[in-house]
């Protein structure tokens, strides 16, 4: 039972993360609602001064080839930021581009949850266990009940 805590500290790390997810959206929104030709630059600057979004946040430019895997921006072309934030529980990941769609508000926004599971089996294998106590202490009170009517 000293554990019961982790989950809710998971919970804590996953709100805080996609706090601060949002925040990075918003003023990304901002900057590419300014100037979206230079909407990138400013804004890994914002996420590699630790002071603005944490400690937790990271940046990088990647690329993509024609298969899609995804590899560092060696080349400069800078058109796409990697953002990932990390929290107790959960990494949360965006791309940001400096592309944008006439008809939108804002930029291209992908958001990528990559969630471990592990605690949620251990709850379920638990949970489990109990029910089949429950039950078990049901099937013997009924069979005791039965025998000595």
């Amino acid at each position: 039972m000293s554990k019961s805590v982790r989950s809710v500290e998971m919970v804590q790390g996953e709100a805080s993360a996609e706090a601060t997810l949002e925040r990075i959206i918003a003023d990304y929104v901002q900057k590419m609602n300014q100037n979206n030709a230079t909407a990138l630059r400013p804004h890994q600057n914002d996420i590699d001064n630790k002071s603005v979004y944490g400690d937790n946040v990271t940046a990088t430019y990647v690329i993509f080839d024609s298969n899609g895997n995804e590899a560092p921006d060696t080349a400069g072309l800078n058109r796409t930021l990697k953002v990932t934030v990390a929290a107790r529980g959960t990494i949360l990941v965006t791309l940001l581009t400096r592309s944008r769609n006439a008809n939108s508000t804002f930029g291209s926004i992908l958001i990528m949850h990559n969630k471990p599971t592990s605690g949620f089996v251990l709850i379920e294998l638990v949970t489990t266990l109990i029910l089949i106590g429950v039950l078990g202490a049901f099937a013997g009170l009924f069979l005791y009940n039965g025998i000595n009517g």
